[in-house]
C-alpha cells in the first residue's frame, strides 16, 4: 500500500487595510484637540477606540493626519517616537508593552502618514497608544505656552483569535 500524504493548501490570509483619519484643531483654552475617525471592513466610519474583530487577523493600519490647527503638525519622524503603545494604561515611553501585536511602523509622505501592522492575534487585549506630533509652539489667550510634542491617546481593542 503506497504511503499517502495529505496535502493541505493554505492560502496566506492577506492583511486587511484600515484607514484612520486623525483630525487636529486648535483649542484656544487647552492646546490642540484631536479626533480619530476610522473605517471598518464594511466602509462605515466610526470615532473612538478602534475595534479589531475576533478572528479578523492582521490589519495594515494607516493613520493620516488632517491638520486644521494652523500649527504645522506632523508625525514625529522616527516611527518609534511617532506612536507609543502600552497594554495596561496610557503609554509613557517608546518601550511600552504592545503584547507583540505591533510591527512594521513607518512614517511616510511628508510626515503626514503613519503606517503599522497590527497582528490582532492570540488573546484579546486593549492597547493604549499615544500618537505624537511635532509642530509650532504657541501661547493661548490665558498665557499658557503650548509646544511639541503634541499628543493624542486613543486605544486599539484587539479581539484576537488567531494564534501565531
Amino acid at each position: 500500500m503506497p504511503d499517502q500524504k495529505l496535502h493541505h493548501a493554505s492560502a496566506a490570509k492577506t492583511s486587511q487595510k484600515l484607514k484612520v483619519e486623525v483630525v487636529a484643531t486648535r483649542h484656544e483654552d487647552h492646546g490642540v484637540d484631536f479626533q480619530c475617525l476610522w473605517e471598518d471592513a464594511d466602509n462605515n466610519w466610526h470615532s473612538g477606540p478602534i475595534v479589531f474583530p475576533y478572528g479578523s487577523g492582521e490589519h495594515d493600519v494607516e493613520f493620516k493626519l488632517d491638520d486644521r490647527s494652523g500649527l504645522n503638525l506632523n508625525f514625529q519622524r522616527d516611527a518609534d517616537n511617532a506612536i507609543w503603545f502600552n497594554a495596561d494604561c496610557c503609554p509613557t515611553g517608546a518601550n511600552g508593552d504592545d503584547k507583540g501585536q505591533i510591527h512594521d511602523k513607518q512614517v511616510v509622505i511628508n510626515d503626514k502618514k503613519l503606517k503599522l501592522r497590527n497582528l490582532n492575534s492570540g488573546d484579546a487585549c486593549n492597547l493604549h497608544y499615544a500618537l505624537r506630533f511635532t509642530g509650532d509652539a504657541w501661547t493661548s489667550p490665558d498665557g499658557t505656552r503650548h509646544q511639541e510634542p503634541y499628543c493624542y491617546d486613543p486605544e486599539f481593542r484587539n479581539r484576537g483569535g488567531i494564534s501565531r
